[in-house]
């Protein structure tokens, strides 16, 4: 039984990690290009504006990747059970 949980378990860890990927690149990557082309808009320039637009973009897409990253881990810590095995039969 518990071979056969800990393999359902690997396989939903390595496709969570797959989906996740494929939707991690194209979130951050819409982030980053609708960031840049407003940037560029309302910014008027040369090759310049083009390069602070484009780490502009980049920047907001990073501080949205953090702000994900860290609410995931909130919601980690608040859902993993701490109790040892011992504690959690006797309940």
């Amino acid at each position: 039984m518990v071979a056969r949980q800990s393999r359902t378990a690997a396989a939903t860890f390595n496709a969570g990690q797959q989906v996740g990927g494929a939707l991690g690149t194209a979130l951050f990557n819409t982030v980053a290009t609708s960031v840049t082309a407003s940037y560029l808009r309302t910014h008027e320039g040369g090759p310049d504006t083009i390069t602070a637009g484009t780490v502009h973009g980049f920047g907001v897409a990073l501080v949205v990747a953090t702000g994900i990253m860290l609410g995931a881990a909130a919601v980690a810590a608040v859902l993993i059970d701490t109790r040892s095995t011992r504690d959690v039969r006797s309940s």
